[in-house]
């Protein structure tokens, strides 16, 4: 059956980019080295699809320098969302830290979900000077469009699904789960290297079917980077831990403002396109129009996947890549959040030699890893639950109704194992606690890898607030529980996918402010954040230094 997945393209290596052209219609581009010379050389199968429907030790509560002077900063207010046009994330604290479950949403029939999307064959023949009208209407949908609301402008009958544009991949390469039936087979039978490869692959816990088991599972079991040399790799891959993050920063903040339609914002969906594609990631560029306050803007969610027809991604990595419309100036939003796209950018580049090598190891046993870019994050005029979270809205509506590419039993929703979401980071002395009891156990395994880098010595930036730990299990003068910062988590939270939100708290000085530019990026904090970041994910997913194919160039 064909699968609800929008105009899935087969592109071969540094390829990837396929784009949608200012009609709306489809155009097949290769990446681009240069804004002139087209890459040579394809040789390694990536998709592309676009859419144009369209820590340290635990910290002591109220002791210490820095629970002071966080708990100074919290009781003045430094940094919390205000009211008024251009107010963003508003809080709401509760006793209780979780939503609740969307229920009796009720779900469109593939058949029906099928026929509002536009088919590769449709999308190929529209000119790009003779753009057809027509457009689609979801069911119940009246003639007229409210703000937030999507708008499709083409129908199609048929689509072609993204494992079968892979060349069925989907029905030849073995998910996580089949290669660790193989391995304990092969270990009943005892050949010699089976053993090993089934701790490689974290096989004690790939039959678990329930997301939280499955994620504590592959917590418990991380062999953690204890050894001086393997963490001093880690760090030195790439050129050195954040240093490659901000390069991506000041690439990114140098195309000017990223507003939806703006040039800056087209430079910088092709920009995260260029870099990962040579590496590995199977890449999508879901686009969109929505109708907005400010009128109807194009929207690009880009998603990049490593392995994803192994089954669920035990991690979802994702910050928004767009910069907030602020009619008084020019607002660049460097921590916000040109810097965590930066850093998304490095997880890419640094992890993607040693999950190949893994990838080659495992016979294709490596859990998925995702790298969400979204758009649309920001709201337009006034923060409301229709002028916000555009990009995270479509992609969480669109995911729970979609089969999963290479698990067609599943909706793709189920794909995502935990959704991990950067946000304000990048400034000096952030200080980063968790949100969600469910994923309380990951956040203290960051912490861990934080204390193990500064009992090294390996950390160069000022800390959290006060000098205390970047990662702290309590934030001191807090009241009424955990505090729910709106963001791009929020959609996902109401279907129930586990969330971990690494935002900093209370907000940075320089938020939604003309200060909010490179200057506010302490590049010393942000290698300091890339070093436990890229440590923590090498380590839940059993990847080691020395495993990497060659270090970047």
């Amino acid at each position: 059956d064909a699968t609800a997945l929008q105009g899935a393209i087969v592109l071969t290596a540094e390829s990837a980019a396929t784009g949608v052209s200012s009609t709306g219609a489809f155009v097949r581009v290769p990446v681009l080295a240069t804004p002139t010379t087209v890459v040579a050389g394809w040789q390694r199968q990536h998709i592309v699809r676009s859419t144009t429907s369209s820590p340290v030790s635990k910290a002591a509560e109220g002791s210490g320098s820095w629970a002071s002077a966080l708990s100074s900063a919290q009781s003045s207010g430094a940094g919390v969302p205000a009211n008024g046009p251009n107010a963003s994330r508003p809080l709401s604290i509760a006793a209780s830290e979780e939503l609740p479950t969307v229920q009796g949403q009720k779900e469109l029939s593939d058949r029906a979900s099928e026929s509002l999307m536009p088919s590769l064959s449709s999308l190929r023949d529209i000119s790009a000077n003779q753009r057809t009208s027509t457009s689609a209407k979801q069911p119940g949908q009246g003639a007229s469009q409210a703000l937030g609301h999507e708008i499709d402008v083409q129908t199609a009958s048929s689509v072609h699904s993204l494992g079968e544009a892979h060349g069925n991949q989907s029905s030849t390469t073995k998910t996580v789960l089949q290669r660790c039936q193989e391995l304990n087979a092969a270990v009943l039978q005892e050949e010699a290297n089976a053993p090993i490869l089934r701790e490689k692959l974290g096989c004690k816990c790939a039959s678990i079917t329930d997301r939280l088991r499955y994620l504590l599972c592959h917590v418990n079991y991380a062999t953690e980077m204890k050894k001086a040399h393997e963490v001093d790799k880690v760090l030195e891959f790439a050129g050195g831990a954040g240093t490659r993050a901000m390069e991506h920063t000041r690439k990114i903040l140098s195309f000017g403002t990223r507003v939806p339609g703006e040039q800056g914002w087209n430079k910088t969906i092709e920009y995260i396109t260029a870099k990962l594609a040579p590496l590995g990631w199977e890449l999508e560029r879901d686009c969109f129009k929505m109708n907005t306050p400010a009128g109807q803007k194009p929207m690009c969610n880009i998603i990049a996947s490593f392995n994803p027809q192994a089954g669920r991604c035990l991690l979802d990595l994702a910050a928004h890549h767009e910069s907030k419309q602020i009619k008084d100036f020019k607002f660049l939003g460097a921590t916000d959040s040109a810097a965590p796209v930066g850093m998304l950018l490095e997880l890419g580049e640094a992890l993607a030699p040693m999950l190949q090598a893994r990838l080659q190891e495992s016979d294709g046993g490596v859990p998925c890893l995702r790298l969400v870019f979204f758009d649309g994050e920001e709201a337009f005029e006034s923060w409301s639950e229709t002028d916000s979270l555009y990009g995270a809205r479509h992609m969480a509506a669109k995911w729970q109704l979609q089969k999963d590419p290479f698990n067609p039993t599943l909706k793709r929703l189920d794909s995502m194992n935990v959704l991990v979401l950067l946000d304000l980071l990048g400034q000096k002395s952030p200080s980063l606690t968790w949100h969600f009891e469910k994923t309380k156990n990951l956040f203290l395994a960051l912490m861990r890898v934080e204390e193990r880098l500064r009992e090294r010595r390996l950390l160069r930036g000022s800390g959290g607030i006060g000098g205390g730990p970047y990662f702290v299990e309590h934030i001191p003068g807090r009241r009424g529980g955990r505090g729910h910062v709106q963001d791009d988590h929020i959609p996902f939270l109401k279907r129930g996918v586990p969330i971990l939100h690494l935002i900093a708290w209370p907000f940075p000085p320089m938020w939604h402010k003309p200060s909010d530019d490179l200057s506010a990026i302490d590049p010393h904090t942000v290698a300091d954040l890339m070093g436990i970041f890229r440590i923590w994910i090498a380590e839940l997913y059993g990847l080691r230094p020395g495993q990497e194919v060659q270090p970047l160039g």
